[in-house]
């Protein structure tokens, strides 16, 4: 028996069950089957053991000809929808568009049920440029390396670094670039990666602009925090930020009355004299915490 090289990239792309997917990874799809000189015990036509540039192009025409994959309606024309699949969420879209991007912020936070507000839009985390290239050299060195001689017909293969449209599936995209990417786990049954719960309060004190407003994080803090707290120090702890420190030292120590050493270790990161604030999108207050040294310069809720 003998099929297509289209036939055995299509058949392969619905067990996959991945309702989408970028030129990157359709050129190691064709790799993979290229190496194994087969396809599910079928000898595919004309099959060369180095395919090239000319066989993707080959092969992605006879896909789009056949109905099976399609350009993608909200990115650029190398990520391409799989169209005898289910309409995939924006969070999917997103997480497979870019594989080291995760649903964060406000946006995880009501995934994990600490708060009790739906945002309109969905928010993203994504390494800064400097960092993503980073990344993707190591990812494509792995690959590379997994395939061996296989993909040596294409040219410039590499990972792209996609601009995120402004809206994904009618959903509004709002993402957040960071040099330091959080720790993020996989959603079941789905290709969506969302921040960790402890990494989620850690991001809460980071960029509350994200997160519905300081306010709203020292609420979400006081009904949850206990249930987390030791997670939620430790990542804090391993971050490399002195401000969110001192942010959660004041809330751990003087809001929720936790004295845990670890947290009288930051102590050492208050600066007398200084200009922190407990919410960096408003201006300094002349209210502060005598031990942390920080402005308390917004609505702190009652705390139990």
């Amino acid at each position: 028996m003998r099929i297509r090289l289209s036939e055995a990239c299509g058949d392969a792309l619905s067990k996959t069950r991945q309702p989408v997917i970028t030129r990157y990874q359709l050129l190691l799809l064709i790799a993979r089957i290229a190496r194994q000189g087969s396809y599910q015990g079928a000898s595919i036509y004309a099959l060369k053991p180095e395919p090239t540039d000319t066989d993707y192009r080959r092969v992605i025409n006879q896909l789009v000809e056949e109905h099976k994959v399609t350009s993608d309606p909200d990115f650029p024309a190398t990520v391409f929808a799989v169209n005898n699949l289910a309409i995939p969420s924006p969070a999917d879209v997103c997480c497979l568009a870019d594989p080291y991007c995760y649903v964060s912020h406000l946006s995880a936070m009501a995934h994990h049920g600490l708060t009790n507000r739906i945002p309109d839009a969905l928010t993203l985390t994504r390494p800064a440029p400097a960092l993503w290239n980073r990344m993707a050299e190591q990812t494509l060195e792995r690959d590379l390396a997994d395939l061996g001689g296989a993909t040596k017909g294409f040219s410039k293969l590499r990972l792209r670094h996609y601009g995120f449209p402004d809206v994904v599936r009618k959903r509004p995209i709002i993402v957040h670039n960071t040099k330091y990417l959080g720790r993020s786990v996989s959603e079941r049954d789905s290709f969506t990666r969302i921040a960790h719960v402890d990494q989620a309060f850690c991001d809460m004190l980071a960029e509350p602009n994200y997160c519905g407003g300081m306010s709203h994080v020292l609420e979400v803090w006081r009904d949850h925090a206990s249930h987390y707290l030791d997670g939620i120090i430790h990542n804090i702890d391993e971050l490399d930020s002195p401000m969110v420190k001192v942010r959660a030292g004041y809330i751990i120590s003087e809001l929720l009355h936790v004295a845990n050493p670890t947290v009288i270790g930051w102590r050492r990161f208050a600066q007398r004299g200084g200009s922190r604030r407990l919410d960096p999108t408003r201006p300094y207050a002349p209210v502060y915490s005598e031990v942390w040294m920080i402005s308390l310069n917004t609505e702190i809720p009652e705390f139990a």
